[in-house]
């Protein structure tokens, strides 16, 4: 790296701790927490390695090294090497830096700033960086993570070339592709390399000049051979040996020109660069690795360029990408093509079951206004029962014990919360202490948790079904001791209150919403869309006749999922219908905390099917609904 040696301050202010200034003369800072380091930040939530400052063209620029908590410019963790403007202020642990160039400095970034780093640039400091410091145990408080605001582009359905503007910033891209083989790519995640320059205009039944300005040379190298072979393999599932080796030729050729025009290195680092397009042009791209690991639930695509995991609870971003919107639509015909059910051509929002049971959701344009987006949710691998969610926290010993007793009474539980929740986990608690059967589930998007059941169990999917509610309607024809219902669709609200209100069967019903009373409204609103000139009033009195009690649960900040109310269905008043809270969970940790505690508490009401069924002799413990808190 030919760089000027700076002088400059940074003010360093610690959490709790004084603000002092110290003031260097390098072109490039190594920030950690051991020594041996130019800027020395003692704490534990400090990497021995986090962080690098380099100073070139009159801009100085920050890249984290794969540290553990992460770097932050502005509150915004950094996925690139990101340039550090005046006012900046950089997020390291518990430390905050600013700062404060020399004069010479100062009057450089004046005429020169810039708010992206160029191609060189970055190459330059992932070929300094490459040591990244080893993973370890998360540790203090990190500031809260930024959700990522793209910037919106046009696209089209397969064909259409996509393009990046300035100020994107794709997951996959060149820098990845040009790390080391054997190395993690986590130091240099995210970083976007885009050049002015026309690569391979030799070559223009590939790529023509003004399709390749501003487009990173990724998804241009991949596009580029998409639209050779489009309409030849589109979405198939293994293609041929003939088709393979065109897509390898045809990758080959073009890498060797990129090589031949000096826009990429030969040797390991375009190797690496192949190795991604390959695995984009004939497997699953980035999905190959994250549906390898049975710890990610669910994996979310909003856009090509962003690929983010749940595991434990947790989203977390990964560090690749798609190469286009035109790289990400093929995969997803790729993936409906091997479910056995491939995508038709007017078919633009897309669920399917995959091996494994893996549900897919995807949207194509027209519906997917910004280009393509993909859900892939897995099956949960192990059954949840009442001990599971005791000892996580999510329920107490006493509302455990009390739905035992209600389950076996063949009582009808409706279970409401956000899809983050994972309803799944607590219906599928629910449905381990069925002793009696046989049992019928009637499944959509939702994983129920049907895993769990110890007894004959009949399961049918309502997922890409043309009448939800007809298979609603004949389910009712089965003599079943409970029934487990998703309702996903608006359409099968009304058959499943039919089925419940037939009497003698328990239930266990899933729904999304934000809160009891949204969700037992959409219900109401649902009966009435759907049965024509019924009254509201009688809507609601269909929708509260068919439940005897409700939980709401939630996912907090932490990741732990909570039952925060169980409440029993009250009476239809002349504008909503009442709920009488039952148990409420009250948090008891501070607001600033990142954990959040808290207990259940008893509000000493006997819900009246309970007083009901002890009447009819019954077994009930009503102690459980005394007025105390319980653990």
């Amino acid at each position: 790296m030919q760089l000027n040696s700076p002088s400059f301050t940074i003010v360093v202010s610690e959490k709790g701790g004084a603000e002092r200034r110290e003031l260097f003369v390098l072109a490039e800072l190594s920030v950690g927490r051991v020594q041996g380091n130019d800027l020395l930040l003692p704490k534990g939530n400090v990497s021995k390695q986090h962080a690098k400052l380099f100073y070139r063209d009159g801009r100085f620029i920050v890249t984290d090294l794969n540290s553990t908590n992460g770097t932050y410019v502005n509150r915004r963790r950094i996925q690139q090497a990101t340039v550090i403007n005046e006012g900046d202020r950089i997020y390291i642990g518990d430390f905050v830096l600013r700062i404060e160039p020399g004069e010479e400095q100062a009057a450089a970034g004046r005429t020169g700033e810039h708010s992206s780093v160029a191609a060189d640039d970055l190459i330059s400091v992932d070929a300094v960086s490459s040591e990244v410091a080893p993973p370890r145990a998360p540790d203090d408080e990190v500031p809260n993570k930024p959700q990522e605001n793209p910037k919106n582009s046009t696209h089209g359905r397969l064909g259409t070339q996509p393009s990046w503007s300035d100020q994107s910033t794709g997951k996959l891209s060149l820098s990845s592709a040009l790390a080391s083989s054997g190395e993690r790519n986590g130091n240099i995640a995210g970083r976007t390399v885009r050049t002015d320059a026309v690569l391979g205009t030799s070559s223009p039944s590939i790529v023509s000049a003004g399709e390749i300005e501003s487009n990173s040379v990724l998804g241009a190298l991949v596009d580029g051979i998409l639209r050779i072979q489009r309409g030849k393999d589109s979405g198939t599932t293994h293609p041929s040996t003939e088709q393979r080796g065109v897509i390898e030729q045809l990758l080959d050729d073009r890498l060797t020109q990129l090589v031949s025009d000096g826009h990429i290195p030969a040797g390991a680092q375009a190797e690496r660069l192949r190795l991604i397009a390959r695995t984009e042009l004939l497997d699953l791209g980035p999905l190959s690795r994250l549906l390898e690991d049975p710890a990610i639930s669910e994996i979310i695509v909003p856009r090509f360029d962003q690929v983010l995991a749940r595991k434990s609870g947790q989203l977390e971003t990964s560090d690749l990408g798609f190469a286009s919107h035109l790289s990400l639509e093929r995969i997803v015909l790729r993936l409906c093509q091997r479910s056995g059910c491939p995508v038709n051509p007017d078919e633009s929002r897309i669920e399917r079951r995959l091996a494994g049971g893996i549900f897919l959701c995807a949207a194509l344009p027209p519906v997917g206004v910004d280009g393509p987006s993909l859900v892939l949710r897995r099956p949960r691998s192990t059954a949840t029962t009442m001990q599971t969610i005791v000892r996580t926290g999510a329920i107490s010993r006493a509302i455990a014990s009390f739905f035992q007793q209600a389950v076996a009474a063949r009582l009808r539980v409706l279970v409401v919360g956000p899809r983050d929740a994972e309803l799944g986990v607590i219906t599928g608690a629910l449905i381990s202490v069925i002793a009696e059967g046989p049992l019928l589930v009637l499944e959509g998007a939702e994983d129920l948790g049907a895993s769990s059941a110890t007894i004959t169990t009949i399961r049918w999917s309502l997922l890409g079904a043309k009448d939800g509610a007809a298979i609603v309607k004949a389910a009712s024809r089965i003599v079943t001791s409970h029934v487990v219902v998703a309702l996903d669709e608006s359409e099968i609200t009304a058959p499943t209150l039919d089925l419940l209100g037939s009497g003698g069967t328990g239930a266990i019903v899933a729904c999304p919403g934000r809160s009891i009373e949204a969700a037992l409204s959409r219900m109401t609103l649902d009966v009435c869309a759907q049965r024509p000139g019924l009254s509201i009033d009688v809507a609601r009195r269909l929708v509260a006749g068919a439940f005897d009690l409700v939980l709401e649960v939630i996912r907090y900040r932490d990741g732990r999922q909570r039952v925060v109310r169980l409440a029993e269905v009250g009476r239809v008043s002349s504008d909503e219908i009442e709920v009488d809270d039952v148990f409420t969970f009250v948090t008891t940790s501070g607001g600033g905390s990142d954990v959040v505690e808290g207990t259940f508490k008893g509000l000493g009401t006997i819900p009246r099917v309970v007083e009901e069924l002890v009447a009819r002799g019954v077994p009930f413990d009503t102690n459980l609904f005394a007025r105390s808190s319980s653990r």
